[in-house]
């Protein structure tokens, strides 16, 4: 099944969702990340009470196979650039802890999408979680963010 929903898309919803988090958390509690000068680090923003967002709108109308697929990419792409980030995003947090990493994204409508956000949390660079991926993991995150949770959230609803 195609959305018919005009929705907004690329840098569009990137400055509604800046604004949406802005005026939600306010304006000394959430810090934008500009990209203009060698990108924004894997994220759009950061709360002071430890939240981390990156948005993404991919184009519409298009299939559910087709924006799963799309915002699977981008969550596995933007978790190892957060992960491969990790010397600039300390300085950018400070004493901060993160305890949650969020891809908001206007709409989503496939529960793949929140399984795959529980694998890229346990083996952020791909492949079958193991017993031994667990250990890995702390030491490739940021410090900042060894215990944090990788969620989806839509603003939009359906």
């Amino acid at each position: 099944m195609v959305a018919h929903i005009a929705r907004l898309s690329g840098d569009e919803w990137q400055e509604w969702a800046n604004l949406l988090l802005s005026r939600h958390y306010g304006p000394t509690e959430y810090q934008k990340v500009p990209d203009n000068q060698k990108g924004d680090a894997g994220i759009e923003g950061f709360t002071r009470c430890g939240r981390v967002y990156q948005a993404y709108g991919c184009e519409e109308p298009i299939s559910t196979d087709e924006r799963y697929t799309r915002q699977r990419d981008k969550l596995t792409a933007d978790v190892g650039k957060f992960i491969r980030n990790k010397a600039i995003l300390e300085k950018l947090f400070g004493s901060l802890k993160v305890i949650r990493w969020a891809l908001f994204v206007p709409f989503y409508d496939s529960r793949e999408l929140v399984a795959r956000r529980r694998h890229t949390r346990h083996a952020p660079t791909g492949g079958r979680r193991r017993a031994t991926d667990h250990p890995r993991r702390s030491r490739r995150w940021p410090r900042s963010a060894r215990r944090c949770r990788v969620v989806v959230r839509c603003r939009v609803p359906k």
